[in-house]
């Protein structure tokens, strides 16, 4: 992986002279370039034939639009999502930038099977992490974050027939969000029930009823529906 560290500014005034988008995009970009001076561009030279899987939430460039902290939104930007560094990518002018996270709300992504909303979460007071919303309601949200870890080929030694190949591999991960809290979901139904303050009992009765599986992504999103009827 090569990884080159280039001013922003300077990528964002190149990115201004060729800008077809409309002139409040072009303000937000600047400032955006002008609050973070540096962000690093970079190629991956190290996905090759011998690599399974990839580090991208998407391999091609999309369509999409990016919402910031301050209520102002980039739209109709080309844009990639990178899992393995959890940062989102701008293309534009033959560059590729990092949007700097600390000035993101959330995104999102124009894929042809539909749009995908993200949002920016903290689970912790130093780690921010872009999550996919699967259910984005009140008073609960069910949000999935796709964890990338990279593993390397064991090509010598007793273990080198454990993983012949280099490997991106994802693991989702899913969160129940109310407002600005966020928990993570566990295989304990008595746990995620606990999360439902006044409707513990309900919960736990229908996830039994029902015969809910807390690992499945489907039968979260039907739990999650059915938690936010409850009065």
């Amino acid at each position: 992986m090569r990884i080159i560290l280039l001013s922003l500014l300077t990528i964002i005034a190149q990115i201004l002279f060729a800008q077809e988008g409309p002139v409040n995009t072009r303000n937000n970009l600047e400032e955006v370039g002008r609050a973070n001076n540096f962000q690093m561009v970079y190629t991956y030279n190290n996905i090759g034939s011998g690599t399974k899987g990839t580090p991208f939430f998407n391999e091609d460039w999309v369509v999409g639009d990016v919402y910031l902290q301050n209520g102002q939104s980039l739209e109709g930007l080309k844009l990639k999502l990178d899992l393995f560094k959890d940062e989102l990518i701008l293309s534009k002018n033959n560059s590729e930038i990092y949007i700097p996270k600390s000035q993101v709300k959330g995104f999102k992504l124009q894929l042809e099977s539909g749009d995908l909303t993200f949002v920016k979460s903290a689970l912790a007071a130093d780690e921010n992490i872009y999550m996919q919303y699967l259910v984005k309601d009140e008073p609960f949200s069910l949000v999935k974050q796709r964890k990338i870890t990279f593993v390397e080929a064991r090509n010598n030694g007793a273990y080198k027939s454990a993983n012949a190949y280099d490997e991106y591999l994802m693991t989702p991960k899913y969160y129940l969000m109310q407002g600005e809290e966020v928990e993570k979901i566990t295989g304990s139904a008595n746990k995620f029930a606990k999360l439902i303050v006044g409707h513990t009992e309900e919960t736990k009765t229908y996830i039994k009823e029902q015969n809910i599986d807390l690992n499945k992504e489907a039968d979260l999103m039907i739990l999650v529906q059915y938690i936010n009827t409850l009065d």
